[in-house]
């Protein structure tokens, strides 16, 4: 009879430790490994969202939908910025998929660097490389990704230090946003590797038409499209103005004519590379983002 008891005691515990791992996967949460946060990402659910930030690994560094939550409660945000990610057309209907059609306003914030224009970008993202790879094993990584990190069998996603840095530790969360804590900071270490793709890749112009004219249909539509310029370096902003291709203020122009409201930022935040932001700094960016969107829909 106490081996019946033992048993079913056993049998009990198991189902609840199993019940709980199910619960850590089906939600996910901060710290997730890379391989599960960016295949979740790829999946969020379409029609979903109120608001979706979109670009390149500056965005998925620079803003964080939990800070814009703090000051609009209610609102479903997704951060769906990808390493290097191009403004081509494959993304930019992913974008939009994820509003939800009956959610108003309707909200598309564009993360705009020269990078996301060129031809290297379009040959090389995290996106692309995502959407090249069953749907079927992008859900199995993400189920059993969690279900294995519920029990602690992922390593930290913490690194003590990685290349010049002493310090190198980020945090992915499931909303979309990667909180990066580097020391020391260095804002040209990233410099180099731009001078290297603006000089074989510059920024297309049909590629930026393309994405002017999906704001137009998009502003139309009754989307309300923003666009920023997330903050870099003086330095990368210097390389970016001589050799990217990219003219913003044309840009710029071409934007606010197809109903775009473009948002500038004066104020210094810190880069730990001179193309990424730090945690502190991205929350404070955030802050101010969430303000000017604010004010926009007042």
């Amino acid at each position: 009879m106490s081996c019946d008891r033992t048993t079913a005691t056993l049998l009990a515990a198991g189902f609840i430790i199993l019940a709980f791992a199910l619960l850590r996967a089906s939600i996910g949460g901060p710290g997730m490994p890379d391989e599960v946060f960016w295949a979740q990402k790829f999946l969020f659910a379409p029609g979903a969202y109120d608001m979706v930030i979109a670009g390149d690994s500056r965005v998925n560094r620079a803003v964080s939908p939990r800070v814009i939550r703090q000051e609009m409660p209610g609102q479903r945000i997704a951060n769906y910025g990808f390493r290097s990610t191009a403004y081509d057309a494959a993304y930019l209907r992913a974008v939009e998929r994820l509003l939800d059609r009956d959610s108003h306003p309707r909200i598309i914030i564009l993360g705009i660097t020269p990078h996301a224009f060129t031809p290297h970008a379009r040959a090389n993202n995290g996106f692309n490389d995502l959407a090249g790879t069953p749907r079927r094993a992008l859900r199995q990584r993400v189920f059993f990704g969690r279900w294995l990190y519920s029990f602690g069998s992922f390593v930290s996603v913490e690194k003590t230090a990685i290349g010049s840095y002493d310090r190198y530790e980020f945090t992915n969360y499931a909303d979309g946003w990667t909180a990066m804590r580097v020391e020391p900071l260095i804002p040209t270490m990233a410099v180099p590797d731009y001078r290297g793709f603006f000089a074989d890749s510059q920024a297309d112009p049909a590629a930026v038409d393309q994405l002017i004219t999906t704001v137009r249909r998009w502003t139309t539509q009754g989307i309300l499209v923003i666009g920023i310029r997330p903050p870099v370096s003086t330095e990368m902003i210097a390389v970016e103005e001589e050799l990217s291709g990219f003219h913003e203020q044309a840009f710029v122009t071409a934007f606010t004519a197809a109903g775009g409201k473009w948002l500038a930022f004066s104020r210094h935040y810190q880069s730990y590379d001179g193309s990424h932001l730090v945690e502190s700094a991205a929350i404070q960016f955030t802050r101010d983002l969430t303000d000017r969107i604010q004010q926009l829909r007042d």
